[in-house]
């Protein structure tokens, strides 16, 4: 299902008559000096809808100069926007960037921009709707997709203003925290009045703190101490790309080896079982006798059973935390 984002960015006319709500609601507002210098005036949603549909059309006919243009026009002036930008929507407007760059011939800065779209939205790929099927940007695209994500670093000893709610890349957040090496779009809506600023990695602009714990330090710390238990080795290899060389947990191996043993074990019991009741079937002994053999020929079986489940319980766990790098029983596995 697609967003009312990718709606409004199609200029249907219910959307292109709420971009121009939205545009008007801005009027009312309460005068507010806008985040960056350099604004004129606001950077209306209407405007800002239209722009990005002449990204696109630029970058799918590989119009470099016209791709150049909008984008240093859209990059100057999201800070001038004074209503909240939803992270859909910030997605589509970051990967129109990304795309006028490249096509205008500055690879770097479109990779920064891909860099804060797929932070966003790792689940996005460009459809024949998007681009051509033989458009040079796939392939940078998808080389993208393949690099690892880096950690959000905090900004020390500093929280946000209060009030109000704050909003980075379009999501809600409540600590200064960002990832390094690529454009962000932080808001702040105060009653209902929108402030909206466009920062490099993790320069949160002075406005927008004041002294206090950065809740975000924290979780930064335990992550950190979760990391040195498995001797992970992180290498930033330039361009956002990051290489994690990981040793095994210390209980990778004794549970691999466990496991293994154990199934083995399984097998042989098994083996045993199959033996004892041939012999069950053939005996012509006493009731007492039969009974002693069909009694070892269910342990045998149950025993075999119990090893089997036990050892591959303890194989799959043992190879699952040397891919996970952690346990199952630690924290749940995420990414801000």
């Amino acid at each position: 299902m697609r967003s009312w984002t990718w709606h409004l960015a199609r200029l249907s006319p219910p959307a292109v008559l709420l971009g121009a709500a939205l545009g008007l609601g801005a009027l009312a507002l309460p005068e507010l000096a806008h985040a960056q210098e350099g604004c004129s005036g606001t950077y209306a949603s209407d405007q800002l809808v239209l722009d990005v549909q002449e990204l696109e059309r630029s970058v799918i006919d590989q119009d470099d100069k016209a791709a150049i243009a909008t984008a240093v026009k859209v990059r100057n002036n999201l800070a001038c926007v004074e209503q909240r930008l939803p992270l859909g929507f910030l997605g589509r407007v970051y990967r129109g960037l990304a795309g006028a760059y490249y096509v205008g011939g500055d690879r770097k800065t479109a990779e920064t921009w891909y860099r804060t779209a797929l932070e966003i939205d790792r689940t996005f790929r460009y459809g024949v709707e998007d681009l051509p099927g033989d458009h040079p940007l796939r392939m940078v695209y998808a080389s993208m997709l393949q690099a690892e994500e880096e950690d959000a670093i905090p900004v020390t000893g500093k929280a946000f203003q209060d009030g109000g709610e704050w909003f980075l890349d379009g999501r809600r957040v409540e600590a200064p925290t960002a990832r390094p090496g690529r454009p962000h779009v932080l808001q702040r809506d105060y009653e209902g009045t929108v402030q909206t600023w466009l920062m490099e990695g993790n320069g949160f602009p002075s406005q927008a703190l004041q002294d206090g714990k950065n809740l975000a330090e924290d979780g930064r710390r335990r992550r950190n101490r979760d990391r040195s238990k498995y001797d992970v080795d992180v290498q930033h290899m330039g361009q956002g790309a990051v290489i994690v060389q990981r040793s095994q947990p210390p209980e990778q191996i004794p549970l691999i080896v466990a496991g293994s043993t154990l199934i083995a074990a399984s097998v042989g019991l098994t083996a045993g079982s199959y033996f004892s009741k041939r012999h069950f079937t053939t005996i012509e002994d006493s009731e007492e006798d039969l009974a002693r053999a069909q009694q070892t020929t269910n342990r045998l079986a149950l025993g075999a059973m119990a090893t089997a489940a036990l050892g591959a319980g303890s194989l799959t766990y043992g190879i699952a935390i040397g891919q996970e790098g952690r346990r199952f029983g630690g924290a749940v596995r995420g990414r801000w």
